[in-house]
């Protein structure tokens, strides 16, 4: 899938951001945060990307729940997308709501689109999101959905597994009983 890639902050990958800065504008979705998060995770970008890479913030969560030609008329012009983690869990629901799920689904076999996705921006990509629950509280829901969604959006057929061997990573632990339980069920998954 060259519409998809995983992106680690701390990986400095030049030829990521020139192919990100050549699809000219970058929408930055953080819904997956809580709100000092997003706050902080924003500043954060603006220092050590605003240079390489032009982005714009947006949420989901604000206009486009039950809205899903909106969300389309919206970002329709846009050619990359950089997913940032939170709750798995939270993310997937907002994905949902706005039918971005559905939208990445529609371009994700085009040329010329590129999704990079941190922590639980990529996990959500799974088709199916069962093991995640040791590390995202499943029960979190900010927005109000009946339920959690277990199911991923479906374009990649493993379980991405971020933050492995981190140990310096505040959930590191729990990833590591993930990667245990998840060998033990015979899972397909990838660190």
């Amino acid at each position: 899938y060259p519409f998809i890639r995983d992106h680690y902050p701390s990986v400095q990958n030049q030829a990521r951001y020139q192919r990100i800065r050549s699809l000219t504008h970058v929408l930055l979705l953080l819904d997956g945060a809580d709100r000092e998060t997003r706050k902080k995770w924003l500043e954060q970008y603006r220092k050590i990307h605003r240079q390489l890479i032009p982005h714009t913030g947006f949420f989901l969560r604000s206009n486009y729940f039950g809205k899903k030609e909106k969300l389309v008329e919206e970002i329709k012009d846009y050619r990359a997308f950089y997913v940032l983690g939170g709750n798995v869990f939270a993310l997937r629901i907002a994905m949902k709501l706005s039918g971005f799920d559905e939208y990445l689904k529609k371009i994700s076999r085009l040329p010329n689109y590129l999704y990079s996705g941190y922590s639980a921006g990529i996990c959500v990509l799974a088709k199916d999101l069962h093991g995640l629950e040791l590390v995202d509280d499943y029960t979190k829901n900010p927005y109000g959905y009946d339920g959690t969604i277990w199911e991923g959006i479906g374009l990649v057929d493993y379980l991405p597994i971020p933050h492995y061997d981190s140990i310096n990573h505040p959930e590191y632990h729990l990833i590591m009983d993930t990667v245990k339980r998840l060998d033990e069920q015979g899972s397909v998954y990838k660190t």
